[in-house]
């Protein structure tokens, strides 16, 4: 068993990690892009160089100028891609810096809220206590325990009823001829057929003895639906007991509180809402600006493309091509130089981008991740998993499971899913007065809480998964429901 404080801390723990990887790789990648594009313009200063060369036999065509002027362009263009680049960076660590204060007071709030909530229960136990010397209450529990019991039997009484008739009513159902009476209500005021039809379905109700039959499978049918109605009837005369009993306790539950712990409870709880919905907006001001410095560092912004392009349209335009031609065919050695020192450039470029691919790659899955994860923490914490009450049945589970999410082994929909699964609520002494006051965490509680009726006789449930957690709603003497 792990509670919900340790299991939120566990997936903080696991963002923070996700985080500091994704930073790490990009840095790695934006230093790639600055190399890239340091590389380009190297190409593009010898390929000036190349042509510088060649004006003196008159060959440049204005390759200088162009050249000249696409340097100033893209210069341009990649000075104002990197103010963007750190605008969205001061927006990212403000929105980071204002998630970790949201967290740190979240974490702070959730613990004066256990303290409360744990100063209720005191206070709910020493109600429990005053009533058990109330006459009326201790009869309205022997009333209670007495139903409960009938219920029990009532039950136990259907459902082998049930079994019965599935055991004895199988050669019934297994006759088409008797089947087909049946179905048409043949010996009850509800059999409309005449003429010959009713003579034929007569011939056949004497081949199979469907009189005798008839009787026979109606008693056997009706008998369960009878003990089941008989049983619905038990289970909601216990709600109502068990309803007077909650109703009891939280009033007296209330009356030993008093206002100032009700109200400060109250006060926290709305603080804790208000938070909850800002935590929720600054995950998504990460998320944007996350993915949109995902898309700079990886090189894939319109910007830096453009650039690239710039480069890229320039030097496989026709004059700079004639130009590296035009050297190779002359018999001097200085052209050659430029030339081998272009192509050699194109090839480290060529490098640098197969070395890069794989870093996007692991970019992109981990900034998918620490998204996940970021919506993972946020919805926890909107359920109140994180809450004092809040607890999972499977620590070791929950742990494997987080790390099958961290392995991309499953998705976050499905880690949540099965984390919903491991999730209950612990039995608390001031449940009754928690589910009647309407503060949470009360959505999400087990239909039988308090229950010791086992299928959901317990009264006052707050519209839950009818899922068990803690005891078994009979830890204090006087057997009344919590």
């Amino acid at each position: 068993m792990q509670n919900g404080r340790d299991t939120l801390s566990g997936i903080e723990d696991a963002l923070r990690d996700l985080k500091t990887q994704e930073a790490a790789l990009q840095g790695e990648l934006e230093e790639a892009n600055k190399e890239r594009a340091s590389l380009v313009a190297d190409r593009l200063d010898a390929m000036r160089e190349l042509a510088s060369i060649r004006a003196r036999d008159a060959f440049s065509d204005g390759v200088i100028d162009e050249a000249d002027n696409l340097s100033h362009q893209v210069r341009t263009i990649l000075e104002a891609r990197q103010r963007t680049i750190l605008q969205l960076k001061e927006r990212h660590v403000s929105a980071e810096a204002e998630r970790d204060r949201h967290v740190a007071r979240q974490d702070a709030l959730t613990r004066e809220i256990a303290a409360l909530e744990e100063r209720l229960d005191r206070v709910a136990s020493e109600a429990r206590a005053a009533l058990a010397t109330d006459r009326a209450y201790a009869d309205l529990v022997q009333r209670r325990n007495d139903a409960a019991e009938t219920y029990a039997r009532a039950k136990e009484k259907a459902e082998r009823a049930a079994l019965d008739e599935q055991e004895k009513g199988a050669p019934y159902r297994g006759d088409p001829l008797f089947m087909y009476l049946w179905q048409r209500k043949f010996g009850s005021a509800e059999y409309t057929a005449t003429g010959l039809v009713k003579v034929l379905d007569q011939w056949v109700a004497g081949l199979v003895k469907y009189t005798d039959a008839r009787a026979n499978y109606a008693m056997l049918t009706e008998i369960p639906v009878r003990l089941r109605a008989h049983a619905d009837d038990l289970s909601r005369r216990n709600d109502g007991l068990a309803g007077e009993i909650e109703m009891l306790e939280a009033e007296r539950t209330l009356a030993l509180a008093g206002a100032d712990l009700v109200g400060e409870l109250t006060r926290q709880r709305d603080a804790q809402s208000a938070l909850g919905k800002d935590l929720e907006r600054i995950t998504s001001e990460l998320a944007e600006t996350g993915n949109q410095l995902r898309i700079y560092a990886k090189g894939e912004d319109s910007s830096f493309i453009s650039a690239v392009a710039s480069y890229a349209t320039f030097l496989d335009r026709e004059p700079p091509r004639r130009l590296m031609a035009d050297a190779r065919a002359t018999p001097g050695s200085e052209d050659d130089r430029a030339v081998e020192q272009i192509t050699k450039l194109a090839n480290q470029l060529e490098d640098i981008e197969e070395r890069i691919k794989g870093r996007r790659r692991l970019l992109d899955q981990i900034a998918e991740k620490r998204l996940d994860l970021s919506r993972v923490a946020t919805d926890f914490r909107r359920q109140r998993y994180d809450d004092v009450g809040s607890q999972f049945n499977d620590s070791s589970r929950t742990e494997d499971l987080l790390q099958l999410l961290l392995r991309g082994a499953i998705t976050a929909a499905d880690y949540w899913m099965r984390m919903k699964m491991q999730q209950s609520w612990r039995h608390r002494p001031a449940d009754p007065w928690r589910r009647r006051s309407g503060l949470p965490p009360f959505d999400g509680f087990p239909s039988d809480w308090g229950g010791i009726f086992g299928d959901g006789g317990g009264g006052g449930g707050g519209g839950g998964r009818g899922k068990r957690g803690g005891s078994s709603g009979k830890d204090f003497e006087t057997g009344g429901s919590f």
